[in-house]
């Protein structure tokens, strides 16, 4: 399984997201949905063809244990609880037994899940989007604009991108209201469209054919024009690297499908929506749309600004302040000098003058001991008369 999250959830779950303390309703074939009925029987069916092979007897946590114990020698912690969730509803559907209640196991999967960090799909900044937008040349990027547009507006997922029909939006000539449809994971939402979006969104839409026999609106767009072979989901789910791309941001591969979803929310979340609006712009769970919340980085930033607003500190200069205040502070030569020395006749004497004074001075000082030397002869000289 790929650690990056995928398009059908918000989130892959995350190690140790499990409550095993809390005991699950017996859950039927029914309420499993069709996208994933057969994926979790798989998963089912690889478990008892592995207890058949293995010998193992009737099922029990020491069963368990010893396949997930197996499982971990190459997978991911992430997807060790993903095997368990799927076991956990197939194996209550159909042998009535609760796992949850496997003390061993789950302490197991939480071990195993000490330091792991699931990999997540990277969002793209206001920054990343404005320069796309503005500088990506339309002849050539403005399907993937709008496809943009759509995703970070209404939250799309590349599998929703795909199944926007014309039916699905209503233009009034001043903005776009498009519908998402519900489906078996969420209930129907909508989003509007307005500004220099619409104008973008406009541009695009009056290319489009207008004898197309398929109603989805974004079909295959090259060289300025719109053809009538419509966009699949895999170039949906390429676009957020092809952006990144021709951004040049680090690691295009990290900009996966689910990038045009995690952006939205992120933007939403940063410019402090609460829970409930995150859930309604969405259809996120509490929990996702928690998780949103918790991790946006303008939440952050207020919570540190709150944190020290009491607490006022005094500026203090920097090295290169200080290194600017010493320099001030240097002698500067006056305007008669800086003159004459751009002056190319200019001879400078000053040199020859202070040669000659320091050679007095030295003079001066090798004399001067001599008359110290010669003092005392002078005065034998007069004692003796006296004499």
């Amino acid at each position: 399984m790929s650690s990056y999250q995928s398009d059908s959830g918000d989130t892959n779950e995350q190690p140790g997201s499990s409550d095993p303390g809390e005991s699950s309703e017996i859950i039927t074939e029914n309420t499993l949905l069709s996208k994933s009925r057969e994926k979790y029987q798989a998963i089912y069916k690889k478990f008892n063809s592995w207890r058949e092979t293995n010998n193992k007897g009737p099922l029990s946590q020491d069963v368990m244990l010893d396949f997930f114990m197996g499982l971990s020698q190459k997978m991911k912690p992430s997807s060790l609880w993903s095997h368990y969730s799927m076991l956990k509803h197939t194996i209550n559907s159909n042998d009535k037994i609760d796992i949850s209640s496997y003390k061993k196991l789950n302490s197991f999967l939480r071990l195993q899940s000490t330091g792991y960090k699931s990999k997540q799909t990277k969002v793209l900044t206001p920054t990343d989007i404005e320069r796309f937008l503005n500088e990506a040349p339309d002849n050539q990027f403005l399907a993937t604009k709008v496809a943009l547009i759509f995703g970070i507006i209404g939250a799309c997922r590349r599998q929703e991108l795909c199944n926007v029909t014309m039916d699905d939006i209503e233009d009034d000539g001043i903005m776009a209201l498009v519908t998402i449809p519900k489906n078996e994971n969420d209930p129907e939402r909508s989003f509007t469209i307005c500004g220099e979006f619409y104008n973008m969104y406009r541009r695009y839409s009056n290319l489009r054919p207008k004898n197309i026999e398929s109603k989805r609106f974004f079909v295959n767009y090259q060289n300025g024009k719109c053809t009538h072979q419509v966009i699949g989901i895999n170039k949906f789910g390429s676009m957020p690297k092809t952006i990144a791309s021709y951004l040049n941001l680090p690691d295009p591969e990290s900009y996966t499908g689910h990038s045009f979803r995690r952006t939205s929310a992120t933007l939403l979340a940063d410019s402090g929506a609460d829970l409930a609006t995150l859930k309604r712009h969405g259809g996120w769970k509490s929990k996702v749309a928690r998780v949103f919340i918790e991790h946006s980085k303008e939440k952050k930033k207020k919570i540190c600004q709150q944190i020290t607003e009491s607490v006022v500190l005094k500026p203090q200069a920097s090295a290169s302040t200080s290194n600017q205040a010493s320099e001030v502070q240097m002698p500067l030569e006056s305007s008669d000098e800086i003159a004459d020395a751009d002056d190319p006749l200019f001879v400078d004497c000053t040199f020859k003058v202070k040669e000659e004074n320091t050679s007095l001075e030295t003079s001066a000082e090798v004399t001067e001991p001599e008359s110290e030397v010669s003092e005392p002869d002078s005065m034998v000289m007069q004692s003796n008369p006296q004499s």
